[in-house]
């Protein structure tokens, strides 16, 4: 019971990441999903799912392990949507000051390294 409630803190919080970032990027315009229900298909999937998963898994490792873990499957995930899935994209193939999918893709992925380290401090006893 007890890893059961910390499993579900850590989704939760990756969730509620997900949703203020997702609101942020919507507000901002930084990118767009079509269509834009697919913006709580990834929230669910990838911040709570993913993000969460990558944190019970690594959790005791170094913080480092945790942040290139995100990093990698993150810039993973920016690669299959700019190729196979499309859910979202970036207006003009630009992110604030940054062009081109491969510079956006891997920028993106350095938010996804902080979002798997960020949440080992709420795994923590």
């Amino acid at each position: 019971m007890y890893t059961f409630r910390r499993h579900l803190t850590v989704f939760l919080a990756a969730l509620a990441v997900g949703t203020v970032v997702e609101i942020v990027a919507a507000v901002l315009h930084l990118w767009v999903y079509s269509p834009p229900f697919l913006v709580i298909l990834n929230v669910t999937l990838f911040f709570g799912l993913v993000m969460s998963g990558t944190t019970a898994v690594l959790h005791s490792r170094h913080p480092a392990f945790s942040y290139v873990a995100g990093f990698l499957l993150g810039y993973g995930y920016e690669w299959l949507n700019i190729t196979v899935l499309h859910w979202w994209h970036f207006p003009d193939d630009r992110l604030l000051c940054f062009q081109g999918l491969p510079v956006i893709a891997f920028v993106v992925a350095l938010g996804w390294g902080a979002v798997a380290s960020g949440l080992r401090f709420i795994w923590r006893p």
